[in-house]
């Protein structure tokens, strides 16, 4: 294989392996892949365009990974356009390559030998693992080449099968394709490479039971739990399954189960506008196009041009739009007393010329005459003047004059736009180089914008004006340009906002081009869940005050009690209904239970135990609150019923407490303190009750019979007989 427009496939195939560690590690893994799916195989699912992506943890070759995505309900990921494509990429993790579906299963033999030229590089060979032509293509340049390397036949022998490459694989980050194969004599026999996997539905994995034992790593997958919402209203029913949470293409987590289309805000906010091309209107009105000119004409000799402006009243807009010359140029119109040209211009003012006579004084027609300088008159510059607003009532005459400077001839040209309702070239003299043209006035349009999760009330947009009188002046230029305002009203965007109706705060992500939110909420069980459970028998003392030779030296303790604690709620596990706090739950064996908590249910039922209180042993962080998963009770358990009774009554006469649900204190008493107990106030009853039932009267009095008749015999034969 060529790969020169991949950059990072040098990179690739440098680093690969490292060092006699990176190959043992590679070395040390089994892979097995009949078992069908497992979580363990994949890293997180993702979700696109309503499909389930996933990429392998291992690398394996393309049979291999053909052969576990179809046992595990889905295929070899197959992109169908740029944008999949760019989302399979982001998947695959570092500078690798990944196997997709899309291979040759024909095996062509249109091979590109190592180091030859005259390559074909023809991509028709290839089709999806469904047996259908591509979609959509990426291939690198010089891809597909079916490479065939020196030593993959030697003497005549195949070193590797297949020969050439078939399959296709996508290299990061570029997302660009090539084939690739065996090769003999590397570590590409076989090949193998990363998978991207593509599911129509959420693969069981997702949807994996819970943890192993206890000493298993919490996953840092999110997931979510169906027996575990924070939804108030929900309630669970006990059937709890721990499944993996996806991502959108934003990369926004949600759980897969029970998804509920989000609710609008009821808020408005303001928007912005953005211009668009709105169209030319047409109008009944025509430009009136005069151009002068003159190129070539002597040193000082003047030129006169007169425009004789016929239908004055009509013209609405009548300006020197253009003017390009080398020669100085006086216009005025006669008995006006204003300036026509630009007032801020660099010359003094003067007061225009009203007839010729007059006017020829002021063009210089003599070397030695430097009088044009203060001559309102312009040169070389181009121009952009309104003239119709100097020119007074009832005059209709402009008049130029131009003359050479005084070293060289002049050369000039004048171009008059007027534009008025029904004029027309003769207006303004039949002698000019005039042409006439209906009037196009192009306009804007505004459409109305909103920021992301809002919609316009008023969307703006294109519309179909009628007359210059129709279009909005939004450069403030006097002149229509727009059919609608730039500004969008007040309030403009509502309605599109979303919230989750299970939970205000939860984050509505997009799903099948909908937003969506699911009551059960996403975490980590590495990073958001907090064990807050607390140690058993931390407060709990020994009665270990006789030695074995029967002496005294440390704590002796009377009625001692011990720490007890059983699972009694764990919304994960859907263990309700007391779990195994619930001695009938136990020994009918509805909930799964630990030996310690069988035990406590045996106490229980003896009696001998008193329940401490209830306390959460896990809880769950979401955002900045947390909420308890799991609780516990735990009790002071004792060797016997009069233990229990005695520690009952006996702390109440002391003042003792019995700690709390996480901190239970189950110590018996010191003799100091037992001396102090009043005995009397006691209650035995129960006690009393269980020796007296126990007892057979019957019995008692057939043996009590049975004694006095040996008693007496055994008097009667220690008596000497007479």
């Amino acid at each position: 294989m060529k790969f020169q427009s991949i950059k990072n496939y040098t990179h690739i195939k440098k680093f690969s392996f490292l060092s006699k560690s990176s190959i043992l590690l590679l070395a040390s893994f089994s892979f097995s892949y009949g078992a069908g799916i497992t979580c363990t195989d994949y890293n997180d699912f993702k979700q696109f365009n309503g499909h389930y992506y996933t990429a392998t943890v291992k690398k394996m070759t393309f049979d291999e990974a053909k052969k576990l995505a179809e046992e595990s309900g889905g295929y070899l990921a197959i992109p169908n356009s740029k944008t999949e494509n760019d989302f399979l990429v982001s998947l695959v993790k570092g500078a690798n390559f990944a196997w997709i579906g899309i291979h040759d299963s024909n095996y062509t033999q249109n091979f590109c030998k190592e180091g030859s030229a005259g390559c074909i590089y023809d991509s028709s060979r290839f089709k999806t693992i469904k047996g259908e032509a591509l979609s959509y293509k990426n291939f690198a340049s010089k891809q597909p080449d079916n490479l065939l390397k020196q030593y993959d036949i030697v003497n005549g022998k195949e070193k590797v099968s297949p020969l050439g490459e078939h399959w296709v694989a996508m290299a990061a980050p570029s997302g660009q394709w090539a084939d690739l194969g065996n090769h003999f004599g590397t570590n590409e026999n076989p090949i193998k490479n990363y998978a991207l996997l593509e599911f129509e539905k959420l693969p069981d994995c997702a949807g994996g039971g819970s943890s192993g034992g206890s000493n298993q790593k919490p996953s840092t997958t999110m997931q979510c739990n169906t027996n575990f919402s924070d939804d108030p209203n929900f309630k669970p029913n006990g059937e709890s399954k721990n499944i993996a949470c996806l991502q959108n293409s934003k990369q926004e987590y949600f759980c897969p189960v029970q998804l509920t289309q989000c609710v609008n805000k009821d808020e408005a906010v303001d928007g912005g506008s953005k211009r668009i091309e709105g169209g030319v209107l047409n109008t009944s009105k025509t430009k009136v196009i005069i151009t002068l000119k003159n190129s070539n004409y002597a040193i000082g000799i003047l030129e006169e041009k007169q425009l004789q402006i016929t239908n004055l009243d009509q013209v609405e807009s009548f300006k020197l739009t253009n003017a390009k010359t080398n020669a100085y140029i006086v216009p005025y119109a006669p008995n006006a007393k204003v300036n026509l040209l630009d007032k801020g211009n660099k010359w003094n003012p003067m007061k225009y010329p009203d007839n010729v006579k007059d006017a020829l004084d002021y063009i210089p027609n003599k070397p030695a005459n430097d009088i044009y300088g203060n001559v309102n008159s312009f040169s070389d510059k181009n121009l952009n003047i309104e003239l119709k607003s100097f020119l007074h009532q009832g005059i209709n005459t402009l008049t130029v004059f131009a003359s050479g400077t005084k070293t060289q001839k002049g050369s000039y040209e004048l171009r008059y736009e007027a534009v008025g309702q029904g004029i027309t070239c003769r207006d303004f003299g039949n002698s000019l180089d005039c042409k006439e043209e209906v009037q196009t006035v192009p306009f804007y349009a505004y459409e109305y914008t909103c920021p992301a999760g809002y919609q316009p009330k008023e969307k703006g947009g294109t519309c179909s004006p009628n007359s210059l009188n129709d279009l909005i002046d939004t450069n403030n230029d006097g002149i229509g340009d727009s059919c609608n305002s730039s500004i969008p009203p007040v309030k403009n965007c509502l309605g599109s906002s979303k919230t989750c109706p299970f939970n205000k705060d939860r984050e509505c992500v997009l799903v099948d081009n909908k937003y969506q939110c699911s009551p059960f909420p996403c975490y980590s069980e590495a990073n958001d869940i907090e064990d807050t459970d607390t140690p058993v028998g931390l407060n709990d003392s020994k009665n270990d005050g006789w030695n074995d030779d029967g002496t005294c030296s440390g704590n002796i303790i009377i009625f001692n009690g011990q720490d007890n604690r059983c699972k009694n709620w764990d919304m994960f596990a859907g263990l309700l209904g007391g779990g195994c706090c619930n001695k009938d739950n136990v020994f009918l064996g509805l909930v799964p239970c630990k030996e310690e908590e069988k035990k406590l249910a045996k106490l229980n039922q003896q009696r001998r135990c008193v329940e401490i209180g209830e306390y959460c042993s896990k809880k769950i962080r979401l955002g900045f609150a947390k909420i308890c998963v799991e609780k516990k009770k735990s009790f002071c358990c004792f060797n016997s019923k009069l233990g229990r009774i005695f520690n009952e009554q006996g702390r109440k006469q002391l003042g003792r407490g019995w700690g709390s649900g996480a901190s239970p204190k189950c110590t018996g008493f010191k003799p100091e303190e037992f001396q102090k107990l009043d005995f009397s106030e006691i209650d035995l009853s129960e006690f009393i009750a269980d020796i007296i039932g126990s007892v057979d009267v019957d019995k008692i009095k057939a043996d009590s019979l049975k004694i006095q008749e040996r008693i007496d015999k055994n008097i009667q034969n220690a008596v000497p007989k007479p």
